[in-house]
């Protein structure tokens, strides 16, 4: 009679255990864009329910075709766009902004987009929170 081989039915059991949470890493993964953005918005900094440094930078990229403004913590801030591109907004707490910094707690964003062709009485909105620590 053949008797088991002990380390190796172990070693066999934890390899499929393995594999097993492995898979079920993938199948269970986000891809990364929040249920319900709106197509206009390519990706944004920080995501809801974040927690980041007081230093954190806003970012907000949008299709091409649109532009857009930032109310945080229910303040309008003048966002600076990127060079040649009015769809990337960015917005940094610091000297001579309106917010001067990000205290520790929740900070609410509010994005307000509009097709660059339009005027911002067509705008749509997008708001999410983060907080700071």
């Amino acid at each position: 009679m053949r008797r088991f081989n002990w380390p190796r039915l172990l070693t066999a059991g934890a390899l499929a255990v393995g594999v097993i949470v492995f898979i079920s890493g993938f199948l269970s993964a986000s891809t990364g864009r929040p249920e319900g953005l709106p197509a206009a918005i390519v990706s944004f900094t920080p995501g809801p329910g974040d927690r980041v440094l007081r230093q954190v930078e806003i970012s907000v990229e949008l299709q091409p075709i649109y532009t857009g403004t930032l109310v945080v913590d229910g303040q309008q801030v003048q966002p600076k766009y990127s060079k040649a591109q009015l769809n990337i907004l960015t917005f940094q707490a610091g000297p001579g902004a309106e917010i001067t910094e990000f205290r520790p707690g929740v900070h609410s964003v509010r994005l307000e987009f509009w097709r660059q062709t339009e005027t911002r009485e067509s705008a749509q909105t997008y708001f999410w929170e983060f907080s700071t620590s």
